[in-house]
């Protein structure tokens, strides 16, 4: 199966590997077997939300698993997609698919219309992650991303691949107060300078925006169906404080956060923001870390939107090329979030994006 953080195509070379984008396709698999074509499963309006910062759905209608003679839901279809179950959802053209998503069945609606119908919902490892607010731990690791290993050890039935790029703390154990997720995106993340994401059953711990190269050029007419690009003002200090033990000090980092694209300045001293950090002991430490933030918010006001032809290879986590739009406009974009919907009207991508280069 083809890794979608490394891959790198163009329209043409897609184009010909779906037969044209002609007839869109879907599976379904539970232990390897595709269960539309084992069940004979009429699927309605799926719909496969992927998310850097969320936990990624998939959401699909089954339109023929009612008997109306009998007055009931196929109990077969019913014990295929029980709550709990493992999916792993494949898309793409024909016979060719590519694997996108991996989560458990998460909740399953009975609806009674003009034809009855079986709604199904599937999310991923990190909605478990969400669960229970306050885990108390002590995690006796030497790095941060020890820590991480630590945690997802607890999600190997429906996360079986890490992806982490290692830290090189100095510590003696981390202690958790909140949910595993919490702990790793709004924790372990930050203090590491790391970003923290699911994909298709793996879980990442990498470096910000690690992989630069675009995953393909896409042009207004080419791929692209509809396109719009917000920047945001911006104008901040940020201030990371931290404690030397040793010299019973405070140490200070600082970083002048402004948004690239071109603007005046309003205030002639904005307000700071500051964030309390006890664990970090050194300057650098700290100003790496107001660094990493002031990069963070900086994405934050360069926002797009966009829909194209359903492409499996578009995901989170990666740079698109978006070109004849407008020449301030063309450039570089970071993916956040992708939406893959099949349904009536074909197959379409939508995507969201954050940050930006020529």
């Amino acid at each position: 199966m083809a890794d979608l953080m490394k891959g790198k195509y163009t329209y043409a070379q897609l184009a010909q590997k779906y037969k044209n984008f002609m007839v869109p396709a879907l599976k379904i698999k539970r232990q390897g077997k595709d269960l539309i074509t084992s069940l004979k499963l009429a699927v309605e309006n799926a719909s496969i939300t992927l998310s850097l910062s969320n936990a990624s759905s998939c959401r699909f209608t089954i339109a023929n698993a009612y008997d109306p003679k009998a007055r009931a839901f196929d109990d077969n279809i019913k014990s295929q997609l029980m709550l709990g179950t493992v999916l792993q959802i494949e898309i793409g053209y024909s016979s060719v698919t590519t694997l996108v998503f991996k989560g458990y069945v998460s909740e399953i609606t009975y609806e009674f219309r003009d034809a009855p119908a079986l709604d199904v919902t599937v999310l991923d490892v990190r909605r478990l992650m969400m669960a229970g607010q306050n885990r108390m731990m002590i995690h006796s690791v030497q790095n941060y991303s020890q820590a991480f290993t630590d945690v997802m050890q607890r999600y190997q039935k429906i996360c079986t691949t890490l992806v982490i790029d290692k830290t090189d703390d100095k510590l003696k154990c981390v202690a958790q107060t909140t949910s595993d997720y919490k702990f790793i995106a709004k924790e372990l993340a930050w203090k590491a300078d790391r970003e923290f994401f699911v994909l298709a059953g793996k879980a990442y711990f990498r470096v910000p925006q690690k992989e630069t190269t675009e995953i393909m050029s896409l042009a207004w007419g080419e791929g692209i169906i509809s396109f719009s690009r917000s920047a945001l003002y911006h104008d901040a200090v940020i201030n990371v404080v931290g404690f030397d033990e040793e010299k019973k000090e405070a140490v200070w980092g600082e970083a002048q956060s402004k948004a690239e694209d071109p603007q005046s300045s309003v205030v002639s001293e904005p307000q700071p923001t500051v964030y309390t950090e006890p664990d970090a002991a050194e300057a650098e430490q700290v100003k790496k870390r107001a660094q990493h933030e002031d990069k963070k918010r900086k994405r934050k006001t360069q926002e797009g939107r966009g829909i194209c032809i359903g492409l499996p290879e578009i995901v989170p986590g990666r740079f698109i090329k978006l070109e004849k739009l407008d020449s301030s406009l063309d450039g570089i974009y970071y993916i956040k979030n992708v939406e893959h919907n099949l349904g009536s009207e074909g197959f379409t991508t939508g995507f969201s994006t954050e940050g930006w280069r020529r």
